[in-house]
């Protein structure tokens, strides 16, 4: 976990998830401001990543990435692989265009691999899905799956069936809950957020749960209710790792 908090904690970067998908593929799903860094405290660049996914384009699931494209543009030319829908690729660009103006060495190059939503092998048995969720814009949830493992990852939603619906059987699935347990469905549905009993109760159907995207009047609540469910529902820091296999 690069990121685990909502888009102003105070301890918690914004969300970004790296998965390593057994040293054969890297996929970063979002990229918030302090994921540079953690990427870096790998030993990883912009080099090191075969895939950059991003769930929608609120500024605190993007903004990691130009200041990973302004550092590494000083010593080479970034070429990175990207997923995003259009208004999320359009304001890509119009990041690049600002780089553009703060006297870059190399000019980064970004190519946009695929859009959602769609489902695509990246390879022979590992299956990638992109699906609608419930956001405040045009949003996605993230599924990616072999013959043994599927991680599910919410993005920012509220409550969405079709997230609920592929929890079951999963190996771990990832859900925001930025929303304390005493908003309803009202609120959840407005702010396009999940609150933290909802979340618990979604992803408690998966063989393992963790708990993201948390702001400073969710994560107490979090803590304390994911202790009950101990070693089955995780509210992991920025730069937990999780093994799964």
């Amino acid at each position: 976990f690069l990121g685990t908090g909502s888009s102003a904690h105070p301890r918690r970067g914004q969300s970004s998830i790296y998965i390593s998908v057994r040293d054969e593929l890297r996929v970063v799903i979002d990229f918030g401001c302090k994921a540079y860094n953690l990427l870096k405290r790998l030993g990883l660049t912009s080099k090191d990543i075969d895939l950059f996914i991003f769930t929608h384009t609120h500024y605190d699931h993007i903004c990691g990435l130009p200041l990973m494209l302004f550092s590494e543009s000083f010593s080479r030319r970034p070429m990175l692989n990207v997923i995003a829908d259009d208004i999320t690729w359009k304001n890509i660009k119009s990041l690049l265009n600002v780089l553009l103006n703060t006297g870059i060495k190399y000019i980064p190059e970004i190519k946009r691999f695929l859009e959602p939503p769609f489902r695509y092998e990246l390879s022979q048995n590992l299956v990638l899905e992109l699906f609608p969720v419930e956001h405040t814009v045009e949003a996605y949830g993230v599924s990616l799956h072999d013959r043994e493992i599927k991680v599910l990852i919410s993005g920012d939603t509220s409550p969405s069936p079709n997230f609920s619906k592929r929890v079951k059987g999963s190996t771990l699935a990832v859900h925001e809950a930025t929303l304390p347990s005493s908003a309803g469905l009202h609120e959840e549905k407005l702010k396009g957020h999940t609150s933290v009993r909802d979340a618990i109760n979604i992803v408690s159907q998966a063989e393992r749960g963790a708990l993201y995207h948390l702001s400073e009047e969710s994560e107490e609540e979090a803590i304390s209710l994911a202790s009950v469910e101990r070693g089955k529902i995780y509210v992991p820091e920025d730069f937990t790792k999780l093994r799964l296999c």
